[in-house]
């Protein structure tokens, strides 16, 4: 009886703890604390020497996890130490930034963050805020000491939403800076007055017009110092720093020239700091050394970033082709284009030094989900291209595809082109604000980017009102597409008020973006209708 009995109780605690090591394993503690994007970032910025403010034990094995980049001084916070000895904690920041004068601080902020609060309370003050970002429920900050440049010689005064923005006391440092290494410092001082959530975008746009940095700030009170990293392998030459001020994303705001940034090769090249190192050899003195792309969505342009080093001076100017191939070679993307942007050609890299090579690439709409290859090839003068050599992976996931056909209150019957035919719509008119939902089905893909243009128009045929976008306010281009699905597109827009109240109706149809052309209706008799679609319904203005 005792050995059946410790027998069960046996089988009962086997049970009781494999139950608990399943649990432990199997549920997600932390579903929004994936260190390796915020790693991931850190990597690309850090330098040689940079302080990490580890707050808990935990962030500083995610690091040993994760990070493969510049070596980093990581101190562990004496936590209670510092929030109960404000004096000590000041004392011991001192001596760090006289040691380390950048310094790294995830800021997770999901407990009491007192001392996170604490640190970000005394280093924003007296340093510049190179990284102020969110990765789920961190807040990852990079602190850098440095002196203020002098003082502009003239106000800054800018409008924006209707309002305006003004500055009599800003400066920007104007010494060269080296790609991957140097900030840009701005400084700027807003007096006390609410700012009610307005924010500035720095932004670093090269001749041809082509933005290499974008860092958009809450514009807070007082006095506000900002850290422009400049990327990684940006071409050196000289570009303009320009500022746009804004309390709505997407609404119209003036920009300002502040100054000219000289931007120079760093004395020695960083290759921690690239994504997805590599070293693969093409030949003629260049070295191809890493790759940045996000997930790819089919028919959605993507950007994917190349790193290339010559190994010696170069005597010819290469374009780049760039290709997305399936595990059995199928193509489903190819470009090909100057290596950055055309501001930088090939027989002017120093050798040794990285260069950035931002390309876009859009894969065909009909691009199955999975892994891809990414493929490059060097195309000299002649238009000569060896074969492409394999340089990395990436992943595509693309957006759902329905393939029921919908039940719009007014159903239409009409072909655009080879493309689409629109089955329908639903239509909503409110005191002059109109809700139009387009129903499409798509007859083919395309590797062209079509726009829907809604126009309502009065008695006399004039436009009053306008309503044109890639369908889905640009979530659903035609290049992402796939043949037999259907897709809701929604157009949003009002009738101004200057418009007397009267009868007005709808017109709509599609047009290529690139060139302007638009395509031929035909109605459900497959006769031509004409370049647009009137309809029936007519809706009352304001």
């Amino acid at each position: 009886r005792r050995a059946w009995l410790g027998a069960v109780t046996l089988v009962i605690v086997a049970m009781l703890c494999g139950a608990s090591l399943y649990d432990f394993y199997a549920v997600p503690r932390y579903p929004n604390d994936d260190y390796r994007p915020l790693i991931s970032q850190m990597q690309q910025l850090a330098q040689p020497g940079d302080a990490f403010l580890a707050i808990y034990p935990w962030q500083i094995g995610y690091l040993a996890s994760y990070y493969a980049g510049a070596p980093l001084d990581v101190i562990e916070t004496p936590s209670d130490a510092w929030i109960n000895a404000p004096a000590q904690m000041q004392r011991d920041l001192d001596a760090r930034l006289a040691q380390n004068p950048r310094v790294w601080l995830p800021a997770l902020q999901t407990q009491g963050r007192i001392l996170e609060d604490a640190l970000d309370a005394n280093l924003r003050p007296r340093t510049y805020s190179v990284i102020d970002e969110w990765f789920g429920t961190t807040r990852l900050e990079l602190f850098q000491r440095a002196d203020d440049p002098p003082r502009a010689a003239h106000a800054l005064n800018m409008a924006f939403d209707g309002g305006e923005f003004s500055l009599d006391h800003w400066g920007i440092s104007t010494d060269p800076v080296a790609a991957g290494q140097d900030i840009v410092r701005v400084w700027f001082d807003n007096g006390s007055a609410p700012l009610g959530g307005l924010k500035a975008s720095f932004r670093l746009v090269d001749q041809n017009g082509y933005t290499w940095l974008q860092d958009d700030r809450e514009i807070t009170p007082g006095v506000q110092r900002i850290g422009l990293a400049i990327p990684l392998g940006a071409p050196p030459g000289d570009y303009a720093l320009r500022l746009e001020v804004y309390r709505d994303p997407g609404v119209a705001s003036s920009s300002e020239s502040l100054a000219t940034v000289r931007v120079v090769a760093p004395a020695q090249a960083n290759l921690a700091a690239v994504p997805n190192r590599a070293a693969i050899d093409f030949g003629n003195g260049i070295r191809f050394v890493g790759y940045d792309a996000p997930t790819i969505s089919p028919g959605i342009a993507a950007p994917v970033t190349l790193f290339w080093q010559a190994t010696r001076a170069l005597e010819s100017n290469y374009s780049i082709a760039l290709q997305v191939q399936d595990d059995r070679g199928n193509v489903y993307a190819t470009t090909q284009a100057a290596p950055a942007r055309g501001v930088y050609p090939t027989t002017r890299w120093q050798p040794g030094a990285i260069v950035r090579d931002p390309q876009t690439i859009t894969l065909r709409g009909d691009a199955p989900d999975g892994a891809y290859r990414l493929a490059v090839a060097l195309v000299d003068a002649g238009q000569t291209a060896a074969t492409p050599r394999t340089i990395g992976a990436i992943s595509v996931k693309g957006r759902p595809h329905y393939y029921g056909a919908p039940a719009p209150s007014h159903p239409l019957d009409a072909r655009f082109g080879n493309l689409a035919r629109v089955v329908g719509y639903d239509l909503e008119n409110t005191g002059g604000n109109v809700r139009l939902i387009l129903y499409w089905q798509a007859l083919a893909s395309t590797a062209n980017s079509y726009k829907v243009f809604v126009h309502v128009v009065d008695a006399n045929g004039s436009a009053v009102a306008f309503g044109d976008a890639i369908p889905g306010n640009g979530t659903l281009p035609t290049t992402s597409w796939v043949a037999s699905e259907y897709l809701a597109d929604l157009h949003a827009f009002s009738i101004p008020s200057s418009e007397p109240p009267g009868d007005y109706k709808i017109e709509f149809g599609m047009y290529d973006a690139g060139t302007g052309a638009r395509l031929r209706v035909f109605d459900a008799a497959n006769h031509d209708a004409g370049d647009n679609i009137q309809f029936p319904t007519q809706i009352t203005g304001k």
